[in-house]
């Protein structure tokens, strides 16, 4: 059975997709038979036409069962047709108002473009510079798909112009107004200002009339204005030019200000006034006749000085005040206050416990017939120092009695009121008294002179002297409650002196036969303080005044002929506690003349009373002394004093030493100690042997001259 499919056409405008058709149609079929599948294959997407091709069919009958085979197929292609886009592009358009420079716009719009497409390009042609109108054509679009390939093919394009228009320049020429005061000539102002021009162009030239010389105004009109641009040529069709008149205006009469002369002073109690003026803008030729001139000012301030009822007249003396408009000026009378100086009296005194105060002042020169009624001065000062006298609160009266202070600019100046110290005399007692190991003060004499009667003060000596010497005898102050800055001190001060004290040094005198032993006498008596002691010891010590202790020592002596100084080594010295000290070798010494102790021995006066130790030459041989020889052993005389020779002695410093003393040696007072007898024994041992030494010694030596 012979069978027809064709497949469905289908066109449409091109809108950048493609175009698919899979319907078909088919003659009869047998019945009950159906077309189970068609194949349709066809597409376009440009403008064109293609075929939509039906292949591949699939008929079954009733039951389902494939029964192509029984038809013989005969396939009818249908089509696919894409037609042209309308495609509308329309330059853009534009206008201004003439500037001299040309006016273009490349910018455009579009319709009708399909989904993905885009312009690439639009020629845009067009350019206007002077006023008027002219198109803008676009042209030569180039159009493309998302690919980027060229569809511009696809379109029917059509292309609008746009317009491009130059208007014209709005521009205000206005003459020139002016005005002046009537003087009998041509009022004329030919000069114009006008709005801005375009760039480059300018005004060649604008015609002004008007002129006015009588009294009244006219119009200055401005007209036939030629504009050209940078080259030269004549652009006045491009503005729309407006002309505004100016004015040109005689007034009625001429300005006249009259101006009364002003004036100043120093108030002087007399009225200021000035009849004299100034005048400003009279015509040629015309004059002031007369002003009348009010004004008067008496006390400080500003009042008027006023001009009016002025007539003025011309050349020909006629009155012409009615054609002037006249400004009367007001002068000024102004009267200064008068400088005026009060100063506070200044006072000075000693202090003395009071205030002082000083009521009085001094001032410049017053108006005539003014006086100063009264003065307010403040100032006290009762310490040393200077503080202001402050003068205020004046009052100036005239001779009627008005107060007029304000009439001054019053300074014031402030006076001073100084008080300066007082001499305070402080004058200490003179003491003296040789050296005793005391100190030296003295409170006798001691006066307070120049004290003022409400002022009380405290004086006390406070100079110590305890060394030979001389030193002032200070004070000290207390003020209490007394400024002590209210007083400068003059001193009469007292001189405390302290005298060395005496001691007579008088030592032994022994002679012998020369027999080639030493000869020593070791006898010293003291005299110290009205007290004469005797000390037979060859070393010791002796309490001077205090805690002075004077230690002497017997020097080796002689053993050949002659005659020598029994001279003695010895110092003073200071007694501490538990003091101890084995016998030294000591020095020779005077206290000196120093005025200040620099040592203990410097506050004596040693006095030397030296026996002698005489060996005379023997006459006959001496007898030999069998050996062993004894050793001879010096004689010891105890002092008068419970003191005796020098040793291992220690003073009790609970036991006080008193002057004119003991001489230290082998004896101690009770101190609970026994243990130093034994020491004192050792010495004597040691000394007897030390003396034994020497006589055996002598004696070899004598032997051996022998």
């Amino acid at each position: 059975m012979e069978l027809t499919i064709t497949a469905d056409s289908d066109s449409k405008t091109y809108d950048g997709t493609a175009l698919t058709k899979d319907s078909y149609t088919n003659t009869d079929l047998a019945e009950g038979d159906s077309i189970e599948a068609v194949t349709i294959t066809g597409s376009q997407t440009a403008v064109g036409v293609s075929d939509n091709v039906p292949s591949k069919a699939s008929i079954v009958n009733a039951a389902g069962k494939n029964v192509t085979e029984n038809y013989d197929i005969h396939y009818e292609n249908g089509s696919l047709e894409i037609t042209v886009s309308k495609l509308t592009i329309t330059a853009d358009s534009d206008s201004k108002v003439y500037d001299g420079t040309a006016l273009t716009k490349d910018s455009y719009t579009s319709s009708g473009l399909a989904e993905g497409d885009s312009i690439e390009s639009v020629t845009v042609t067009g350019s206007q510079t002077v006023v008027g109108t002219s198109d803008n054509v676009p042209s030569a679009a180039k159009i493309v798909n998302g690919d980027g390939e060229d569809v511009t093919a696809s379109y029917e394009i059509s292309y609008a112009n746009g317009a491009l228009e130059v208007t014209k320049k709005a521009v205000t020429i206005t003459a020139d107004s002016d005005t002046k005061v009537y003087d009998g000539t041509a009022l004329t102002k030919d000069s114009y200002t006008n709005t801005d021009l375009a760039t480059g162009d300018n005004i060649e030239s604008v015609t002004i009339t008007g002129s006015q010389t009588v009294v009244g105004s006219s119009d200055n009109v401005p007209s036939d204005a030629k504009i050209v641009n940078a080259e030269g040529e004549d652009v006045t069709d491009s503005y729309d030019i407006s002309y505004m008149k100016g004015l040109l205006e005689v007034t009625l009469n001429k300005s006249l200000i009259i101006t009364a002369d002003s004036d100043t002073k120093i108030y002087d109690g007399t009225a200021l006034t000035k009849e004299s003026y100034q005048v400003a803008g009279l015509a040629d030729g015309d004059s002031v006749e007369s002003v009348t001139v009010n004004g008067s000012q008496t006390n400080v301030g500003k009042g008027d000085n006023v001009p009016s009822d002025a007539k003025v007249i011309n050349a020909e003396g006629e009155d012409v005040t009615e054609s002037y408009e006249i400004t009367y000026q007001n002068g000024t009378l102004e009267v200064t206050v008068k400088s005026l100086t009060i100063t506070a009296g200044s006072d000075e005194q000693v202090y003395d416990g009071e205030e002082l105060t000083k009521n009085s002042y001094t001032n410049t020169e017053l108006a005539d017939g003014d006086s100063i009624e009264s003065v307010k001065i403040v100032g006290t000062q009762k310490d040393v120092g200077e503080s202001e006298n402050v003068p205020s609160e004046v009052k100036i009266v005239n001779k009627e009695g008005e107060d007029v202070t304000q009439n001054y600019d019053i300074t014031y100046v402030n006076g001073s009121l100084t008080v300066t110290a007082k001499e305070l005399t402080i004058i200490t007692g003179s003491a003296e008294q040789v050296y005793n190991g005391l100190a030296l003060t003295s409170n006798e004499s001691l006066k307070v002179i120049g004290l003022a009667e409400t002022d009380k003060v405290e004086v006390t000596a406070t100079g110590s002297q305890t060394n030979a010497g001389s030193s002032s005898n200070t004070y000290v102050i207390d003020w209490g409650d007394v400024n002590k800055d209210n007083y400068t001190i003059k001193e009469e001060l007292g001189t405390l002196t302290v005298s060395k004290c005496p001691v007579i040094l008088k030592t032994g005198t022994s002679e012998k036969v020369y027999d080639g032993i030493y000869l020593f006498n070791n006898e010293l008596t003291i005299t110290f303080n009205g007290n004469t002691e005797t000390i037979v010891a060859e070393t010791g010590r002796y309490s001077l005044a205090g805690s002075d202790v004077l230690e002497y020592t017997f020097p080796i002596k002689e053993k050949d002929v002659g005659v020598y100084d029994n001279t003695l080594d010895y110092d003073v010295i200071k007694l501490t506690r538990f003091m101890f000290r084995a016998p030294l070798a000591l020095q020779s010494a005077k206290a000196g003349g120093n005025s200040e102790a620099k040592t203990p021995m410097d506050n004596y006066d040693f006095i030397e009373d030296f026996g002698t130790l005489t060996i005379r030459e023997r006459t006959t041989p001496p007898t030999p002394t069998p050996d062993p020889t004894p050793t001879p052993t010096p004689t010891v005389t105890p002092p008068t004093n419970p003191a005796t020779f020098l040793g291992a002695n220690r003073i009790d410093p609970e036991i006080p030493i008193v002057d004119g003393g003991h001489v230290l040696g082998a004896s101690r007072a009770q101190t609970g100690d026994e243990s130093n007898l034994l020491l004192w024994i050792l010495l004597m041992l040691a000394s007897a042997a030390g003396m034994g030494v020497v006589y055996r010694k002598a004696r070899k030596e004598k032997e051996n001259k022998g």
